[in-house]
């Protein structure tokens, strides 16, 4: 494969062109792209970007007949129901119950996270309203998807003008109260959602799945009992308590204190235990008294590796029995394992002494053998989830693009992750658009990379370290990713978490390269000696002015570290184009891998 880019001299003309071709578009499909909400089947389930078009009028008085506003088209003056697309500029009359004139307006709502839409934060605590929430669903073909619906109270559900699903009832509002299928088309498809409120709450929360999707889900049956595999404990058979004596030189066998209801869970499940010392040393045998960590692991029926970790007190025999401190009696496996393929000879865990005295793994608590999860994707564009569960379930956003040649050509990859800034976050897809691979035609055709994308969600206020090379073993799991040549590179808030990432797992990255970016603790930046870095800056740039990154990147050098350091003059914060449309980057990182 050719390894060479060359930029192409008329940039100017490819955008020239680009934007004649944009001008080509039917005006119905510009207006899609640039002014409604836009769902990526493949990413999140739930659709979480909405317009709201209200309030309308839902009269107490004739809420069950035929007359009511459930049966009543208020959209007529922009098509219909089965035909409107809505705008930010619609604007709907009406006449209310008292003859009153009105107009309806549209506005932009997002869901909670839990995937609810709740009108009360819109409208306030009214009764007796409707309203109409429109977006499109993207689709990459044609195909029939499953839908998840629930609502507070009455509901339709429209999509591209058919009336797919209807419940007349009044109700509270629950995910996955109701399940219907239809059928989408390749590009854009319209969705309309009609909900009428009685009194009280006031929402609705709506789920698309792909057959693929489904089929995921069911790869990862565990989540389904995830809290009553945390209650599950262990014991040490034949004794009461967790602590066993020393003196028989070996230790003691471990077991579930509840077999059947693990049994239940899990399926016939058989596990093997390794001890640990307090050094976090693997032992055969106890040494003297003192706390010894018990490692479970086994594979369940289906596929699923559970891991779990235990403390247990080894007394001797002329010892007073302790007493037992729950909290000071922990052990877990640390948020970050090692990558799988990196370090094949090791477990990809790492104990840590202090904790509850039952833990589980905080990270991949439950993941698939790692031959049945490789990915069947092909060249091109994906959007993806990854799930994961520490504290709690999480799911992050994230398009995968891999290269052309990526079906054809049995290889490992290099791997190039792009952080996006913070007007980014959220729990949409549609709204991140990647600057890599470049809209040039000579770099993006001949493109050697894998390229991932995720989507910071919005709950943090930084790029966190752990999610984003969680996100690396899942790719080095499921894809043909090499993992010594694994790059991170971001803009803005991405710049940042470049640093800040690379800094906290140095063992991870091949290569760095920030982007307008600063790190607020330079005291840390000669951990990263070792990683190659290209450091990119505008002279001018306000938000973010460069004599900090200056006096970092002069720290790195003092270290020994190995960095370039490219100054924009007279350029502010937007320096992406600048950047990302060179072939020498791409060239430079190419030449670094680790060892």
């Amino acid at each position: 494969m050719r390894r060479k880019f060359h930029v192409p001299i008329l940039i100017v003309s490819f955008i020239l062109i680009a934007n004649l071709c944009q001008t080509a578009l039917p005006q119905s499909v510009v207006s899609r792209q640039s002014k409604a909400p836009v769902h990526i089947l493949g990413s999140d389930s739930f659709i979480r970007d909405w317009f709201i078009l209200g309030v309308f009028p839902n009269s107490r008085n004739t809420l069950d007949s035929p007359d009511s506003g459930f049966h009543k088209d208020y959209l007529v003056a922009i098509g219909g129901e089965a035909r409107a697309e809505v705008t930010l500029n619609n604007r709907v009359s009406y006449t209310d119950e008292s003859g009153t004139p009105r107009t309806a307006q549209v506005q932009h709502a997002q869901t909670a996270p839990s995937g609810v839409l709740h009108f009360d934060k819109l409208y306030g605590r009214i009764d007796y309203r409707l309203a109409y929430a429109f977006c499109y669903i993207e689709s990459d073909r044609d195909q029939t998807v499953t839908g998840y619906f629930g609502s507070n109270d009455d509901a339709k559900v429209w999509v591209n003008g058919e009336l797919v699903h209807e419940y007349p009832l009044p109700r509270s509002c629950k995910a996955r109260q109701d399940t219907f299928t239809f059928r989408l088309k390749q590009g854009h498809n319209r969705v309309l959602v009609k909900i009428c409120e009685r009194w009280g709450d006031w929402a609705f929360v709506m789920e698309v799945l792909t057959d693929e999707f489904i089929a995921s889900m069911g790869e990862r049956p565990l989540t389904r009992v995830l809290r009553d595999i945390r209650e599950l404990d262990m014991c040490l058979t034949g004794m009461d308590g967790l602590e066993f004596p020393i003196a028989t030189k070996s230790f003691p066998k471990v077991d579930w204190s509840n077999p059947y209801r693990a049994q239940r869970l899990l399926g016939d499940f058989s596990f093997e235990v390794q001890w640990y010392g307090p050094n976090g040393k693997k032992l055969l045998q106890p040494q003297a008294s003192g706390w010894y960590s018990a490692v479970i692991e086994g594979v369940s029926p289906d596929g699923l590796l559970i891991r779990r970790a235990q403390r247990f007190y080894g007394r001797a025999d002329d010892q007073q029995k302790q007493p037992i401190d729950d909290n000071a009696a922990g052990g877990a496996w640390a948020a970050r394992p090692k990558l799988l393929e990196s370090y094949p000879e090791e477990p990809s865990l790492q104990l840590i002494q202090n904790g509850p005295h039952s833990a589980v793994a905080v990270s991949y608590l439950a993941h698939q053998d790692t031959k049945s999860r490789k990915s069947v994707l092909g060249p091109g564009k994906h959007a993806c989830t990854l799930n994961r569960y520490i504290q709690r379930g999480q799911s992050c956003l994230y398009w995968i693009t891999l290269p052309k040649d990526y079906d054809k050509e049995v290889q490992k990859w290099p791997m190039i992750i792009y952080l996006h800034p913070s007007s980014l976050q959220g729990h949409d897809l549609s709204r991140i658009r990647t600057p890599i691979p470049p809209n040039v035609d000579e770099i993006r055709n001949d493109f050697p990379f894998i390229v991932l994308t995720p989507q910071c969600p919005d709950e943090y206020d930084a790029w966190p370290g752990d999610l984003v090379v969680d996100l690396v073993d899942e790719m080095v799991k499921q894809y043909n990713v090499d993992a010594r040549r694994v790059y991170v590179t971001g803009f803005s808030l991405g710049g940042r978490g470049s640093w800040s990432v690379a800094v906290d797992y140095p063992e991870v990255f091949a290569a760095i390269a920030p982007v307008a970016g600063s790190y607020g603790q330079p005291e840390r930046i000669s951990r990263i000696k070792d990683v190659p870095v290209w450091v990119f800056h505008g002279d001018s740039d306000r938000l973010l002015p460069i004599v900090p990154v200056r006096d970092m990147v002069q720290d790195l050098k003092d270290s020994g570290g190995n960095v370039r350091f490219t100054i924009y003059k007279g350029a502010g914060h937007g320096i992406t184009g600048r950047v990302y449309r060179t072939g020498e980057l791409y060239e430079w990182l190419l030449k670094q891998h680790k060892e």
